[in-house]
């Protein structure tokens, strides 16, 4: 057995005689061009040679499809049928007018003359002229060209498309000069459909890329895959195995190779694309339920988390006109493994999907840069592909050029995400789920490098749609409080909770002049209706980040950490800003001229007044934390939310918290209980393993002072007195302490 091959184009004609080519001539004078068959020819053993050559001439060699396939039409309309490709040679590329003029075109006809008899209904598209003739190897010129494209010039009103009877390829001369010598036009193996090249197995053979280009270039010179010089220029979609495949298909290539998808012009009011790139310049991965495909690109060197891959070659768009993609989910659960590694993926502007086959880590990524892609989708089986020292570089794609699918209980680490600032708009990763109270999403050695203090680039975008504890929509407001040192410094509004975790606040801000500063939001509890205590919670963003009109701005309490309130209880969100002066303030929107809202607004400048006015607020209880680890740097200022009822976003880095219990003379104490509370807050209540070792992490903001506990007193055990203590949570170091208890003998009796 061997590789099976299927390239989706079919032979229109091989050109290894001269039945049914016929030359025609549109104008000039002279005697009449005929065909005759060369052997100098691309495809084949033949090909078709003709003298299209005069002042002035303009004519073609056309292939009857209509008599050569039975009085058959070729429907071109029929979907997979609209490519059309072929390869042609001129020799007098100087003496043909330009690309603009129709130096050379593709000609189609459904009228009914045949011979030399001159069509009278066509459509033409220029591919080329004299400055503009983008040759192969040996000065052939392989087109290809989707015939849903604009024409560039008609006849009668133009072909039917559904009825086509002729094909060919015509040259349009100048006016003098033209030399009169030899039959400089050649004409070869012509093809329709939808370029799409797909390799089967049978069981044993691996298939490369060497495969490729061998069946390509040698086997059939289809001109779909060519080499040029090492790197391969592919004009079709790639696709390993086959959904009715009856053994299993393996592809693995560690060579290194560059697939450079082509772009492909011609004429219409400009140089322009021949090609519909998305409908078919695809790399996929199918196979069938008993027969599935295998598919390594590269190969891996390391272990665990360090793994590194290597030549896995580049597969790339030769510009940024050429859109193509990635598929390797539709199909995932006949796919028995990818592995893509020390791969770049560049310019898939169409998006990258990935996933596992049915929960394991089938699908994995090392050492992989995606550069100006479009949306890379790692899925969701067994939290998607594994991904690991990875890099997504620039993001261009579809809806603000989107560049990583980040979801909850994912396995991805160790990703770079780098901007240069091109393009403009940048959302480097994409958080898309329901937010819920909270969402937490882990960030494993995620960088993030670059100028992100433009207002259209960003480290990542939440899309999923926030609650709210209670909220009094911005669009009620119709005037604004000034606030500023020596006069009003803060805004409240009093709401009535349902029990929900607050975890921040929406308000409507804007700034006169410059102020400089924090802006700080607060939850506060009443009394008498009032603000009043101590915050329950807070958080701040810089004053010099409002601009002068006003806008909703979404504000998390620090470190992500929410209040649960309680049923029925009245509390109040302010804001707050005792800065600037008259000329440098930040200002609060409020509605002045209809306030409908249950609560009550209130204005604070060194005591508490209520206020006719009910401020535009949000209390959101829904938030994504960003749990960042192992030197991640997500900054929440730098992520957006743009549901119509965003979420929070709060980037937490958390640091690790160790309790090592023993006994005076070293030894280990296993099963302590062994909590840290900071402000009262529980962040770690485990018991000691077996090497006396209890450890947890810490998301909030440090340094900070954890408060420890340790005790051990089941029954049956060695029971010891209890110890406590105080000890600081340092940046990025954590806490790690080791307690010395000494047994009760009062318990142990």
């Amino acid at each position: 057995m061997a590789l099976a091959w299927n390239t989706g184009m079919t032979s229109i004609a091989s050109a290894d005689s001269t039945s049914n080519y016929s030359a025609v001539r549109f104008s000039g004078s002279g005697a009449a061009p005929g065909v005759a068959t060369a052997d100098d020819f691309v495809e084949g053993t033949a090909a078709v040679q003709s003298k299209l050559q005069g002042n002035g001439w303009n004519s073609a060699v056309l292939f009857d499809y209509y008599t050569a396939n039975g009085s058959t039409v070729l429907n071109l309309t029929t979907t997979g049928n609209e490519v059309l490709a072929g390869w042609f040679r001129y020799g007098l590329v100087s003496q043909t007018l330009t690309v603009a003029s129709g130096g050379m075109y593709l000609l189609v006809q459904s009228s009914s003359e045949t011979g030399t008899s001159v069509p009278t209904v066509w459509s033409e598209w220029y591919l080329g002229g004299s400055d503009f003739y983008p040759v192969s190897p040996n000065g052939w010129y392989f087109f290809a060209l989707d015939t849903r494209k604009t024409v560039s010039a008609t006849g009668g009103g133009g072909a039917s498309l559904s009825t086509v009877r002729r094909i060919g390829i015509g040259i349009r001369n100048i006016a003098s000069g033209v030399s009169n010598k030899g039959e400089p036009f050649y004409l070869d193996a012509m093809w329709y459909g939808r370029p799409n090249y797909r390799v089967t197995g049978d069981g044993s053979t691996v298939a490369a890329w060497s495969d490729f280009i061998t069946h390509s270039g040698t086997t059939q010179v289809n001109g779909l895959i060519q080499d040029i010089g090492g790197a391969y220029h592919v004009r079709c979609g790639i696709q390993f195995g086959n959904a009715a495949q009856s053994a299993t298909t393996t592809f693995l290539d560690a060579t290194g190779k560059q697939m450079i998808f082509k772009r492909v012009r011609y004429y219409q009011g400009g140089l322009v694309d021949a090609l519909n790139y998305s409908d078919y310049y695809t790399v996929q991965g199918v196979g069938a339920a008993s027969f599935r495909t295998s598919i390594t690109f590269g190969s891996v060197v390391g272990t665990g988390d360090d793994r590194q891959g290597v030549l896995g070659g580049a597969m790339r768009a030769e510009d940024s006109n050429v859109t193509w993609d990635v598929d390797f989910q539709t199909d995932k659960t006949d796919l028995s493994a990818v592995k893509l590694y020390g791969l770049d993926i560049v310019g898939a502007q169409g998006g990258v999907l990935l996933d596992n086959n049915s929960g394991g880590t089938e699908t994995t990524l090392a050492s992989v840069a995606f550069v100006n892609c479009g949306l890379v989708d790692p899925g969701t089986t067994g939290g998607g592909a594994e991904m690991l020292n990875f890099a997504v570089i620039d993001p261009l794609g579809a809806t603000n050029n989107r560049g990583l699918r980040l979801r909850s209980g994912h396995n991805i680490k160790q990703g770079s995400f780098i901007t240069s600032g091109s393009p403009t708009t940048q959302t480097m990763t994409y958080l898309d789920e329901s937010p819920g109270a909270p969402l937490t999403i882990t960030s494993d050695a995620l960088s993030f490098f670059g100028d992100y203090s433009s207002a259209t680039i960003y480290q990542g975008e939440a899309t999923g749609t926030g609650t709210y504890e209670d909220n009094y929509a911005s669009s009620n407001n119709d005037g604004s409080q000034a606030m500023y040192s020596g006069s009003v410094t803060r805004v409240a509004q009093t709401f009535t909770a349902s029990g929900g975790t607050v975890y921040g606040a929406r308000f409507q801000l804007s700034k006169t002049g410059s102020p400089t500063g924090n802006v700080t939001v607060s939850l506060y509890a009443t009394s008498g209706g009032a603000p009043t205590g101590a915050a329950l919670a807070s958080g701040t963003f810089p004053a010099a980040s409002l601009t002068g009109s006003l806008a909703d701005y979404d504000i998390e309490f620090a470190a992500g950490v929410g209040y649960l309130t309680t049923t029925s209880v009245v509390y109040a969100l302010a804001v707050e800003f005792s800065g600037g002066d008259v000329s440098n303030a930040v200002n609060v929107g409020w509605d002045t001229s209809s306030p409908s809202h249950g609560g009550t607004g209130y204005t604070y400048n060194g005591s508490w007044s209520s206020s006719a006015n009910d401020v535009g607020f949000g209390a959101h209880n829904s938030i994504v934390i960003l749990s960042a680890t192992n030197g991640s740097n997500p900054d929440d200022s730098e992520f957006t939310a743009t549901a119509s009822t965003p979420a929070l976003v709060a980037a937490v880095t958390s640091v690790p918290v160790q309790i090592t219990v023993q006994e005076a003379d070293g030894t280990k104490v296993s099963g302590a209980q062994c909590s840290v509370f900071v402000g009262g807050v529980e962040v770690m209540n485990t018991d000691s393993n077996g090497s006396g070792i209890a450890s947890s992490t810490y998301g909030g903001s440090t340094p900070t002072t954890g408060d420890w506990r340790v005790r051990k007193s089941s029954p049956g055990d060695t029971k010891y007195y209890p110890a406590s203590g105080s000890e600081s949570i340092a940046s990025g170091t954590g806490m790690s302490i080791t307690v010395v208890v000494r047994p009760d003998p009062n318990n142990n009796s």
